[in-house]
């Protein structure tokens, strides 16, 4: 299955898409991704279906905003093309008049009709109805939170048919060595998007079930205290100490309470510690000569140290 991603773009290192469409004027700047979240939504992706043809549309400008004529004409573009799936991690804010407000509906109806999915993420923050997410003829996606990433709930009935994990995870950003948490609806969009590309759509559709994603704190609290009761810190007693010496060897416990980071329940990330966290990655991927699929890392997974080696034993994946 092809899937055109309209985003920012993608970063210039990245060279494995299909084809690179630029709607954005490079008269104000570069046709590359020079925002961000074009190439974060691309790794999702692909993180989930390597094999995944992928065609990138950049619509965004470096400030993540586009107008609403562009996005129309992107769209329209896709019609008589040979694309099946649509990534939208993103959503119209502020007043839509009527007349873009039609035309920017007869547009998904006609993808629609042409069987195109176009996967929307709705609003993360903001009041109201999410465009184009709650149109009839999009499938719109909100985050929750679950244990599994794969984990994704499918009711047609409900305004955003999809919930998927909006768990932020570690991921490149759009300049090399960039690397930052991508989190919210947009993730949890492209989450699906590379699900529905790995397993066709009618496998896809027929994940009907009604899954408890539960509020953040909620689940961060019962993850946490799960984890605390499983023996796998027994079964490998030396290496979850040898994990222990590596991380008081980086000499990064300042930006921890180091007492709280030892401790089974306690929560000790942040999403703007995304420096540290990587320097434990990479002193983790020398010291077991491997390399770590980053889009497997979660930011939950540095809520302490039984959570950071319950990631590294059974949730991190090694690139081979």
């Amino acid at each position: 299955m092809v899937t055109a991603i309209l985003d920012s773009g993608l970063s210039e290192d990245i060279k494995n898409y299909r084809n690179y469409i630029n709607y954005v004027s490079e008269n104000k700047e570069s046709k590359w991704d020079n925002y961000g979240h074009g190439t974060m939504c691309y790794n999702i992706i692909k993180s989930i279906n390597n094999t995944c043809v992928i065609d990138v549309i950049k619509v965004l400008d470096k400030f993540g905003c586009c107008d609403v004529s562009i996005l129309c004409t992107a769209l329209h573009d896709l019609i008589y093309s040979d694309v099946d799936i649509i990534n939208l991690s993103l959503s119209v804010l502020g007043y839509l008049d009527e007349i873009n407000y039609e035309k920017l509906f007869n547009i998904c109806e006609i993808l629609y009709n042409k069987n195109k999915i176009i996967i929307c993420a709705a609003k993360n923050y903001y009041s109201g109805k999410a465009v184009p997410a709650s149109f009839k003829n999009v499938l719109g996606v909100c985050g929750g939170c679950t244990e599994n990433e794969n984990i994704y709930c499918y009711n047609p009935l409900l305004e955003y048919q999809i919930k998927a994990s909006n768990i932020p995870v570690l991921t490149n950003c759009h300049k090399a060595g960039c690397i930052t948490f991508f989190k919210g609806n947009s993730k949890a969009t492209a989450l699906i998007s590379g699900i529905m590309s790995k397993t066709g759509t009618i496998n896809f559709f027929k994940n009907k079930k009604d899954i408890n994603f539960l509020p953040t704190e909620k689940f961060i609290y019962n993850y946490l205290l799960n984890i605390g009761k499983k023996d796998l810190f027994v079964e490998y007693k030396e290496e979850f100490y040898d994990l222990k010496k590596i991380i008081i060897s980086l000499n990064i416990l300042e930006h921890f309470n180091r007492d709280d980071f030892f401790y089974k329940e306690k929560i000790c990330f942040d999403i703007n510690k995304s420096n540290v966290y990587f320097k434990i990655i990479k002193e983790l991927e020398r010291t077991y000569n491997c390399k770590y699929l980053y889009e497997s890392i979660r930011l939950i997974d540095f809520s302490n140290i039984y959570s950071l080696f319950w990631g590294i034993k059974k949730l991190w994946k090694k690139m081979i």
